[in-house]
């Protein structure tokens, strides 16, 4: 089992340059995390000398995911094949910095997108992008997602029908799941019979919590009303020996992620 986390608490810091990525790494590996998850928002430089010294950041410590934003969904054609070609550069990012995973998303949910051309689209942007991620050795995850801030709608697929939809469509695609333990739960759907219905395909578990659904208030571990347990005890029952990537999401800074690690160890060990 690898226990990795995503520092959203720590974004605005890291982007801004308060906080560098040793930095963050050295904390990470202080709190016994096995590896850490980057964000596309924190590299400034792809250039071979750019990722070079982000590689020299990290300590040590593997990179199990990076995560990114590409908008596949979008209506205008040359926009959506520049959203590919940024998705297959965060490609090559993830390869260079030796990352297992990386987290592609769906795109936004754009005026007058029908279901179906969302799905074609997106299945067809994943497509090109897997053939790029085989030969470079990156494993690709598609995730039940919500809304990032470098968002102006929702996620496509932040409905679970579309979710599954294209979790179907993409049966014959080397994709896998990363599944967000919050955001099914945040449509008021029935978070752990989603997971289960896609617990062949999860290899990765987003530990996320939520306390306002309405305001799609995300809080660090044990502080909302996500079904973290109940995923836990379904993905423990199925045998699941994947990435378990905290999203911290609580504002507290690394008190708050080392509280949320904490608390999220407990959960799966008593699941």
């Amino acid at each position: 089992m690898i226990w990795s986390c995503l520092p959203v608490s720590l974004f605005t810091s890291i982007i801004s340059g308060e906080m560098s990525i040793a930095e963050w790494s050295e904390a990470a590996k202080n709190m016994g995390f096995d590896a850490i998850d980057l964000s596309v928002l924190f590299i400034k430089q792809r250039t071979p000398i750019g990722l070079k010294n982000i590689k020299k950041q990290l300590n040590g410590m593997p990179v199990a995911m990076l995560t990114n934003y590409p908008d596949f969904t979008q209506p205008d054609k040359i926009l959506r094949e520049k959203e590919l070609a940024h998705a297959i550069s965060d490609i090559a990012v993830a390869s260079e910095l030796g990352a297992k995973f990386i987290r592609l998303t769906a795109g936004q949910v754009h005026e007058g997108l029908s279901d179906e051309d969302g799905i074609r689209t997106v299945v067809n942007c994943f497509e090109a992008c897997c053939e790029k991620a085989e030969q470079w050795g990156v494993q690709i995850l598609f995730e039940n997602h919500s809304k990032p801030g470098a968002w102006e709608r929702p996620d496509f697929d932040f409905h679970t029908g579309r979710f599954l939809a294209l979790v179907d469509a993409m049966n014959g695609l080397p994709v896998s799941i990363n599944f967000d333990t919050a955001n099914t739960f945040a449509l008021g759907d029935d978070a752990s019979s989603v997971f289960e219905k896609v617990i062949d395909r999860v290899k990765s578990i987003h530990i996320n919590d939520i306390r306002d659904v309405s305001k799609l208030e995300f809080v660090g571990i044990g502080d909302g009303n996500a079904p973290i347990s109940s995923i836990f005890s379904i993905a423990k029952a199925h045998h699941y020996n994947g990435l378990l990537s905290i999203e911290e999401v609580g504002r507290d800074g690394l008190r708050g992620i080392q509280q949320s690690y904490t608390r999220a160890k407990a959960l799966w060990e008593n699941a």
